[in-house]
Order: structure tokens, then sequence, then C-alpha cells
């Protein structure tokens, strides 16, 4: 038997917010998912040696479609 569940997820207005950049409510009393992207970096998973290739920068995000949201050029690099 599938059990369908359904998620509320909300997406700040900038990509930098301080209060994080998603908020998910899961299915689970109480269960919460919240958090924001600080980057893109790039890990040799042979060696373990990473590198950041973009940072994080502040834009306004844009909800495209029905459950799409975009951040335009909000990485450095």
């Amino acid at each position: 038997m599938t059990k369908k569940t359904q998620f509320r997820a909300v997406f700040a207005g900038s990509s930098d917010s301080q209060d994080g950049t998603f908020d998910i409510q899961l299915p689970q009393a109480g269960g919460r998912l919240r958090g924001k992207c600080v980057g893109i970096a790039y890990t040799d998973t042979s060696t373990g040696d990473s590198v950041f290739i973009g940072e994080l920068r502040d834009v306004q995000g844009f909800l495209v479609g029905r459950n799409e949201v975009v951040y335009p050029d909000c990485f450095t690099g």
C-alpha cells in the first residue's frame, strides 16, 4: 500500500535570508527541515580535497510556474 503525503514548503524572498532559504514541513508531527545554501563546492572523493566554486550572494527569488523558485545568478564566480 502506498501512502500519499504532502509537504508544505516555504521559500524565502531572497537567497541569503537570515531565517534560511527554505522551510519544509514534513508529514510527521512536528517534522521540519529548515536551512540555506552557502555556496557550491567540488570535493575530490579520492583525496578529500575540496574547493569552493561559488559563494552565495543575495538576490531576489522569483516564482516560475506553479512549484519552482529561481534565484538567478545567486553564486559568485
